[in-house]
């Protein structure tokens, strides 16, 4: 559900102490735009600003997770060596960025996911099935009463 702090690819939104970072282009199959990429790293800016979360989850709307790049950015990319390394350090760095926050980040797969630039897009038979969630960050849990400085990364 949308509230003020929304943007204008995905939905942000905070419950319980839980934030959601929803994609909000199903006609499009949530595929990534330059816009999406700022939208996503505004949300990371959000949680590492808000010492209470305990959880970030990225989910879909409509009947695709994400299924990468955008079709069009693709081709302007693959048409400029400058703008696709562009491109590909903006993934990167938000990839990182996701998974340098201090809380765990939890993808809610519903429906087509793809590579961020794969080509053609893949389906699972088994990704159409309600929402599972799924880790994407190597980070455990911690107590949320455990004060950030003492906080500890562990991969398992």
């Amino acid at each position: 559900m949308a509230n003020p702090a929304s943007h204008a690819t995905l939905d942000f939104t905070v419950d319980d102490r839980v934030a959601y970072s929803t994609f909000a282009r199903p006609e499009v199959h949530n595929s990534l735009s330059e816009q999406s990429l700022d939208d996503l790293n505004d949300v990371v800016a959000r949680v590492q600003q808000d010492h209470f979360l305990r959880a970030l989850v990225v989910r879909g709307q409509g009947d695709a997770f994400c299924t990468g790049l955008e079709p069009e950015l693709l081709a302007t990319a693959f048409a400029d060596l400058e703008y696709y390394e562009h491109v590909l350090t903006r993934v990167a760095a938000t990839c990182l960025s996701l998974e340098a926050l201090e809380i765990p980040v939890i993808g809610a797969v519903n429906g087509t996911a793809s590579e961020v630039a794969s080509v053609p897009r893949v389906s699972s038979t088994t990704a159409t099935a309600p929402a599972v969630p799924m880790a994407i960050s190597a980070r455990s849990f911690v107590r949320p009463d455990t004060p950030r400085d003492e906080r500890r990364v562990s991969f398992a």
